[in-house]
């Protein structure tokens, strides 16, 4: 691919090759060839900088004062959208904003005007008597530094970080597929029948597995788990919200959907501006609330947000999973690296890295203006990931090596939750049992990411190669003449002297949702709680790509939330009618209660039957709350 993006990559080229392609596939309206050229250069514009602020000011009173003009507040974000005095504030104290200074401002970046309508004809840096409003610009330094493509990837062109995935996969490759005999590969590449013999062998395992590895939730355990499941619900909305605007325009929610959603946003069809108001849309959360935005997406650095969410207490850092080439790259990059004393996924620990310098300035301004709110980290796919080794380093201060917080860092840092919303194999078993206190991590029947990694595609080729056609005729062969040479296969692939990959596991507790026989809306699924040795074999199934899909997880964590907090109540209820049978029933306990009723509520109970009376005609939730 070289040699064609370095023809092809020119910068004024490579855009309007793109731009040509979005306007053929997703049918963007841009009237002319002129037209075109503009709306492409004007989304590269528009991704420099993602987080610019205006602020207004007035002259009142001898002095400057902030604007209080309806069209005009004092400060209003690149959508027009109005931010508040401490969300800018916030941002400031977190050293996440400058003011823009050029040759048209003055030495801290205002331009002055009779009227904001002057203004918005450029105003001047140098103010007159007659001048009654000013303006200045306030832009994210990270995106002042960062040359971030804007919602998709404006040129595929390769970088040094792409080609250095390139390599990592490559290495692999030649690792782990170069210690096969070639015949091994060529036999299943003469079957074209292997799948579908193998997909057969996958349906009884899977159904063994379930019952040896996991358990179902029995209907106590719901009642345990309901507030877990009810922000597990919460954290996977901001999970499929972190895709932005496709999700919010549906173009996610299907097989062909998202790979067409995929595409389209490949070209650049949505702006980092409307992915953020899409953002805002899903979560239900006001504008001003999403701090953070990053839409540009590298390898190695995926987009993410960092929101409040105010009705649960909650700083929201939300990840978005792979929709993007280059999140493949991150995915794909799958050598072992450190991390707080285990062993993880690579891509995912630089991923988390990454965020983690450009989001902790604000997470610890954040939290510590509100030290009662919680931090919280999610996402789907690679993004859940990422957000669960985000956590892991705020829970240890950023230390890579792990340890405790620093005396400066905000209490709510070291009690980080982590969601993973289809999580895929990334750390360590012995990694994975010390996250089990603060990580959540949810998967959904025969998800192909929830069992993706290196040691699990090293063993699925090898059963590919035990079912091959060639393999199985060359066995019968060698056992009618009295040698088995089965085995051999075995020892190349997992013998003592070849390379066997790193075991990883999903993190935390794990939640599976059953899918077989199931349709994704239509009454709750059956829910398991599942140990990570279930999925350590990479299995095929007709639905292995739809059980991936976000919005499917959503409705499914949804509904068994539902279920939890119906089984909560109905507990709740029967727990009450029970102490109302006992004090039907005991005299004695019954004349005690209503003792203690009495001194409580200052009621007058004349007689027994009185008591009684005065007793059921109140509510049980208030006889159970006074005895």
């Amino acid at each position: 691919l070289k040699p064609f993006w370095s023809l092809a990559g020119a910068p004024d080229i490579c855009p309007l090759f793109f731009g040509l392609a979005c306007h053929a596939i997703s049918g963007c309206n841009w009237g002319s060839f002129g037209g075109l050229i503009a709306s492409v250069s004007s989304r590269a514009l528009s991704g420099r900088c993602q987080s610019m602020i205006r602020e207004h000011e007035c002259w009142r009173a001898g002095s400057w004062k902030p604007s209080e003009h309806a069209g005009f507040p004092h400060f209003v974000d690149a959508d027009g959208l109005r931010v508040s005095d401490e969300v800018f504030g916030e941002r400031l104290e977190a050293q996440d904003l400058s003011s823009v200074v050029d040759g048209e401002t003055d030495a801290n970046g205002w331009r002055y005007g009779g009227s904001f309508a002057a203004l918005g004809n450029g105003g001047r840096r140098t103010p007159l008597p007659s001048d009654r409003v000013r303006r200045r610009m306030w832009c994210s330094l990270r995106d002042r530094t960062l040359s971030t493509p804007s919602s998709g990837s404006s040129s595929p062109t390769l970088d040094d970080t792409d080609w250095e995935a390139i390599r990592k996969i490559l290495q692999l490759l030649t690792t782990y597929m170069g210690k096969r005999c070639p015949t091994d590969l060529l036999s299943v590449a003469a079957d074209p029948t292997v799948g579908f013999r193998v997909m057969r062998q996958h349906r009884q395992a899977y159904e063994q597995a379930l019952d040896a590895a996991c358990h179902p939730m029995a209907p106590w355990e719901f009642v345990e788990a309901a507030d877990l499941l009810s922000d597990a619900s919460r954290a996977a909305l901001f999970a499929c919200a972190a895709y932005g605007a496709p999700m919010n325009e549906g173009r996610l929610d299907g097989v062909s959907a998202f790979a067409g959603g995929a595409a389209a946003h490949f070209f650049g069809k949505w702006t980092p501006a409307e992915n953020s108001a899409a953002f805002a849309a899903l979560t239900g959360i006001p504008r001003e609330d999403l701090l953070l935005t990053s839409w540009g997406e590298r390898t190695f650095e995926p987009a993410f947000c960092l929101a409040l969410c105010r009705e649960r207490g909650w700083l929201v850092l939300s990840v978005r999973g792979t929709v993007d080439w280059r999140a493949m790259l991150t995915d794909v990059a799958a050598h072992p690296a450190p991390i707080c004393g285990g062993v993880a996924h690579e891509g995912m620990v630089r991923a988390a890295c990454t965020i983690f310098e450009r989001s902790i300035p604000l997470i610890r301004s954040v939290l510590r203006a509100r030290p009662t709110f919680r931090m919280v980290c999610t996402g789907h796919s690679m993004g859940a990931g990422v957000a669960v080794l985000v956590a892991m380093l705020l829970r240890s201060g950023g230390k890579l090596g792990g340890g405790d917080l620093e005396p400066d860092d905000p209490p709510a840092m070291g009690r980080t939750t982590a969601f993973g919303i289809g999580t895929p194999p990334l750390v360590n078993p012995e990694l994975a049992d010390r996250t089990r206190d603060w990580a959540l991590s949810i998967e959904r029947g025969l998800d192909f990411i929830s069992r993706l990694s290196v040691f699990t595609v090293d063993r699925f080729v090898f059963e590919l190669t035990q079912a091959s056609a060639a393999q199985m005729a060359k066995d019968w062969l060698m056992k009618s003449l009295g040698k088995d040479t089965s085995h051999e296969r075995f020892n190349r692939t997992f013998g003592h002297d070849k390379e066997v990959a790193e075991l990883l596991v999903p993190p935390g507790r794990i939640i599976h949702i059953d899918t077989r026989n199931y349709i994704s809306g239509r009454g709750p699924p059956t829910a398991f709680w599942a140990t990570s040795s279930f999925y350590q074999r990479y299995m095929l199934g007709t639905t292995m790509i739809a059980d991936h899909l976000p919005k499917s997880y959503h409705i499914d964590i949804t509904l068994l939330a539902g279920v939890a907090a119906q089984e909560a109540e109905a507990t709740k209820n029967q727990s009450a009618l029970t102490s109302l049978e006992s004090f039907m029933l005991e005299p004695s306990s019954r004349e005690a209660s209503l003792t203690k009723l009495e001194n409580t509520k200052e009621r007058s109970v004349a007689d027994e039957h009185a008591g009684r009376r005065d007793l059921l005609d109140g509510s049980i939730e208030d006889f159970v709350e006074w005895e």
